[in-house]
């Protein structure tokens, strides 16, 4: 899981304009790895997105290494700040939902924008939605996602529509008849998170 733990230090550091990380010894590429979590009631998803002056979501980062071999890599003049919404999970029936509890913009001018929530309408889950999955994908080329959003109405239904995106990602991540496939926009992260006594810890 180690590009989607990048990515999301790398948007937990966006107030400070800077992450850094270490660069791995070797330059091969890394293995495919795929990896996914059901999502319960009782969980919130934290939903993190860069603001920028251009629209997207897709920041570019410049690399600096430092003399003691950690990579630095600093936000552009693109960046404007990052967008911090969360999402409920519930009960609802037999089934799950997901609802917005809150939306903020910190920007380091702390000008105040209006958010632009923009995984409302991939988390506006079907009404008959019984099983929530977010699966993570090991990018293979700059063209590829990082994260998806799969709902089944069923265990089963889940497991084939899971299997059949690991399979042919492109072509099978869609609405079926029982499940749909949602890709979530490169640079934004879902971060699933449940409670451990008051406070909220990631659920990965």
């Amino acid at each position: 899981m180690y590009r989607y733990c990048l990515l999301f230090l790398i948007a937990a550091a966006f107030t400070l304009g800077t992450a850094c990380r270490t660069r791995p010894q070797a330059d091969h590429p890394a293995p495919l790895e795929r990896a996914y979590i059901d999502i319960e009631p009782g969980w919130r998803l934290r939903v993190i997105a860069p603001v920028l002056k251009s629209g997207g979501f897709d920041m570019h980062l410049k690399e600096e290494r430092q003399e003691n071999g950690v990579v630095v890599l600093k936000t552009g003049e693109d960046f404007e700040g990052y967008e911090t919404d969360f999402y409920t999970v519930a009960s609802k029936g037999d089934g799950l939902t997901v609802r917005l509890s809150s939306a903020r913009i910190t920007r380091p001018d702390k000008k105040e924008m209006r958010p632009l929530r923009p995984l409302d309408s991939i988390l506006d889950l079907p009404g008959d939605t019984q099983s929530l999955r977010l699966l993570f994908l090991a990018r293979e080329s700059e063209s590829d996602h990082d994260q998806a959003v799969l709902t089944a109405t069923s265990a089963q239904d889940m497991d084939a529509i899971t299997n059949a995106v690991l399979e042919h990602p492109i072509e099978n991540c869609r609405t079926q008849a029982q499940a749909t496939c949602a890709w979530v926009p490169r640079g934004i992260v879902i971060r699933p998170e449940k409670k451990s006594g008051r406070t909220w810890v990631p659920a990965l």
